[in-house]
């Protein structure tokens, strides 16, 4: 996965579909799984996106 195409908005769309489409069907560990994904990948992007704009030393 290239996370420098990853859109952090189409990720958090899809988060938030995913959890308000699973509130009955899905086990909490599974959706508790799906969240912890999500965040790791949000933190890997934004770290990512602050290397890229952090100035040159």
């Amino acid at each position: 996965m290239d996370l420098g195409t990853l859109s952090i908005l189409a990720l958090t769309d899809q988060l938030v579909g995913t959890i308000e489409n699973s509130s009955g069907g899905a086990r909490l560990e599974r959706r508790a799984d799906g969240l912890v994904m999500a965040s790791h990948l949000l933190l890997l992007k934004a770290q990512l996106l602050a290397r890229a704009t952090r100035p040159a030393a």
